[in-house]
């Protein structure tokens, strides 16, 4: 609850939002942020914060780089564990509606602490790429050979997600991704 009670106080700034995005390199990253719980313990997403989101995504200085969101649940019916724990109903279907139209857009998320697992760290399809970034704790279902930390490199036709193992102190290249730059010949 400390978090909503920061969150509010926020509000009364004015200026300030739970939203934002930054440039680094070159590279547009997204950060959408969660503004309190609606039904169901889903986050509540303000109707500025959506059109903020469309206006951010549809800056032409994204161009055909990768454009990073950054959120805390994932979309239903993506990653390990997303059919349970996701970003609410509501917020999942506008959240597609918006992403459909673009593909360059690699999502981050890590609520459901899985750790490193299987094929379904990275899923690509309709909404883009979705990415389930490790965490510290790790519930029953994941990677129990200890804590991973991901690094992104981005190259003009790829990004490459490799897996640092923390107690191992080195990339984990079984659980390395690549996501193809190939959004700008889809049409």
């Amino acid at each position: 609850m400390a978090l909503y009670r920061l969150i509010q106080r926020l509000r009364n700034c004015e200026g300030v939002t739970p939203y934002y995005d930054h440039w680094v390199n070159g590279y547009h990253f997204v950060i959408m942020g969660t503004e309190g719980r609606g039904d169901a313990s889903a986050p509540v997403v303000s109707e500025e914060q959506w059109a903020w989101l469309e206006e951010t995504l549809n800056d032409p200085e994204n161009g055909n780089n990768p454009v990073f969101l950054v959120v805390h649940n994932p979309l239903i019916g993506t990653v390990t564990l997303s059919d349970k724990y996701h970003i609410g109903t509501q917020n999942d279907a506008r959240l597609k509606e918006i992403l459909k139209d673009h593909k360059n857009v690699i999502m981050l998320s890590g609520h459901n602490h899985n750790g490193v697992i299987d094929e379904k760290a990275l899923v690509s399809n309709e909404w883009g790429h979705q990415v389930d970034l490790p965490a510290n704790w790790q519930n029953d279902v994941s990677n129990q050979e200890g804590s991973y930390g991901t690094c992104f490199k981005v190259y003009k036709d790829r990004t490459v997600i490799e897996s640092f193992s923390y107690r191992e102190t080195r990339v984990d290249y079984v659980y390395t991704k690549v996501i193809e730059h190939d959004w700008a010949t889809q049409s």
